[in-house]
């Protein structure tokens, strides 16, 4: 009888309709995912869920988490971890986790397969050899991740960068006649109608004509030229071709998974993101906050889903205190460092429930498990970021917060209304953009990509007018290795119609202004600048609340690559009492 009633058993299990996959429900500017059984769901992860140094690797030299001093095997190290995980009101394990060891946890799971070791998008992506080479990499992964139970997604890379120059010069080193060279040289065919018109843009080395460039030779950017426009346009087909690429060896090794995109490095190139939007089911993205208040710029999030037009994850955000129990420093970068753990609870609660409340986001995941060792770990990184220390002592007061916050944030409008006046800011704060009230001051952009954020506030002593944004590393477009001054980054301000006052940004002389108090600077790959008008400036008197001011603002970031602008009349706001 026992035989017989198996068989039965197992002939209706294999005749009953497979679960639906994962999803992404997107409607409007609201998306959420989806599991098999139709329950909509937030991915909130934490990053490094692993056991951390083995026995051999420990040293008391440079002590840090390690399972093996805690627990008697990995099998029970991830049922405990699991158990204080979803206590704590995570749901998923996110990147460097030991996806297979979960597998029983009822956790949601989202690897990341790190492609770049095949040379992708760098190596030639048309070459099919490049595309076996993704291929070999992808299949090993996903054939071990496919079968754990709640993986609905996987990320193609972490932290790519996309550095344009670099990006540019490989295209100037794909092997002569091959599928990548040809598609390059056809494109600046397209886009050029003669060799004489792309030298107005482009200084070329190793080649001289459209046919020699076929067969090997670069260009550089001309001083002056738009030449970084055409680059953008390059770009967005490498990058389309990588997304395509990617999501079809997604597909081939896990049809129905979900391609989450490749973590972007807290920075994003708009032409690379209108790419992965043709592509990927939801568009990734690391944020480091800006500001050590765990403010992120009111730009990143909505031009990231405004370019993509799909939901995106953030897939890592931070915070650290100096008091920890780990011994970290918490000097080796610049992540958001806050002197207590009361602070860095603060910290958590603020940027959890911003990036839980906006409605296109669909995961949120919190780097790391466990702090970073003592000294550092390889490259040096030395923070405490983790949900327990290196000891395996839950941080009680954060672990609370995050119960708290994953629990109870609602979500708001998506693009909430800025406040349409100028704030108020004390002179002693003026200087320093983490004391501004960011939120209100920043402008609404009103031409181009979104790159970055104006800000303006006020008080008697003038306008006080800030400015972020992001560029790429610029140096190895040009043959000397050097951006020229014709190529520094501009911006443009003109306040009540008044003349323009200009600022120049790189080069020998970090900022140059002309017609403005410079009060801070910081510049790199992400900038800020401070600067104030005075009132004689504008031929007016001290300001006062309620007057009205208009005012201009344009922006050209370095080589012209991405021009932008902000316009409009405000009222200076009074000060809050």
């Amino acid at each position: 009888m026992f035989l017989p009633s198996l068989t039965a058993a197992l002939l209706a299990m294999s005749q009953a309709p497979a679960l639906p996959p994962y999803r992404v429900d997107h409607q409007g500017d609201e998306a959420w995912l989806v599991d098999p059984q139709g329950h909509r769901f937030i991915a909130n992860g934490v990053c490094c869920v692993n056991p951390g140094q083995t026995k051999a690797e420990w040293t008391p030299l440079n002590p840090g988490y390690s399972g093996s001093h805690h627990y008697k095997d990995d099998r029970d190290w991830a049922k405990d971890t699991a158990s204080r995980l979803k206590s704590w009101g995570f749901n998923t394990i996110g990147a460097w986790s030991e996806h297979p060891q979960f597998e029983a946890a009822g956790l949601y799971q989202t690897p990341v397969l790190h492609l770049l070791a095949a040379g992708i998008p760098w190596l030639d992506p048309w070459d099919p050899a490049i595309v076996d080479e993704v291929r070999k990499v992808a299949k090993p992964q996903i054939e071990r991740y496919r079968g754990v139970s709640g993986t609905f997604g996987y990320f193609s890379d972490n932290e790519l960068g996309w550095w344009q120059a670099m990006l540019w010069e490989f295209a100037g080193k794909y092997k002569a006649e091959g599928p990548g060279r040809k598609r390059w040289v056809q494109f600046l065919r397209q886009t050029f109608p003669t060799w004489k018109d792309l030298l107005l843009e482009f200084d070329p080395e190793g080649a001289d004509s459209f046919d020699s460039l076929q067969k090997a030779g670069r260009l550089y950017l001309k001083p002056g030229s738009l030449g970084a426009r055409t680059v953008r346009k390059w770009i967005e087909q490498v990058a389309d071709r990588y997304y395509q690429v990617c999501k079809q060896v997604i597909q081939e090794y896990h049809p129905g998974a979900l391609y989450l995109g490749d973590r972007y490095i807290a920075l994003y190139f708009p032409e690379v993101v209108r790419a992965a939007g043709r592509h990927c089911d939801v568009v990734s993205s690391n944020m480091n906050a800006d500001w050590a208040d765990g403010g992120f710029p009111p730009f990143y999030l909505p031009g990231l889903y405004q370019l993509a037009k799909r939901p995106i994850m953030v897939t890592e955000f931070y915070a650290s205190a100096m008091e920890n129990r780990s011994g970290n420093l918490n000097d080796s970068a610049e992540f958001p460092t806050v002197k207590t753990q009361a602070q860095r609870n603060a910290l958590f609660r603020k940027q959890a429930e911003y990036l839980l409340a906006t409605p296109y986001v669909v995961g949120v995941h919190w780097f790391q498990y466990y702090d970073e060792p003592t000294h550092g770990r390889g490259d040096g990184e030395n923070f405490n970021m983790g949900l327990v220390d290196i000891e395996n002592r839950p941080y009680k007061g954060l672990v609370a917060a995050a119960r708290r916050s994953l629990a109870t944030s609602k979500r708001r409008n998506a693009e909430p209304g800025r406040a349409q006046g100028i704030p108020f800011i004390r002179p002693s704060d003026g200087r320093n953009m983490q004391l501004w009230n960011r939120e209100v001051a920043a402008r609404t952009q009103t031409l181009g990509d979104p790159r970055g954020d104006a800000f303006i506030s006020w008080n008697e002593q003038g306008l006080y007018l800030g400015f972020y944004w992001n560029e790429d590393v610029m140096e190895p477009f040009y043959r000397d290795g050097r951006v020229p001054d014709s190529d520094l980054a501009t911006i443009k301000i003109t306040v009540d119609s008044k003349k323009e006052i200009v600022a120049t940004v790189g080069g020998a002389q970090p900022v140059k202004l002309e017609g403005a108090n410079l009060l801070f600077h910081k510049l790199g790959v992400r900038n800020q600048v401070v600067a104030r008008i005075s009132p004689d400036r504008l031929g007016r008197g001290l300001f006062a609340a309620g007057q009205k001011v208009s005012y201009r603002i344009e922006m050209e970031t370095r080589s012209r690559m991405y021009p932008l602008a902000w316009q409009g009349e405000a009222i200076l706001l009074p000060a809050k009492r």
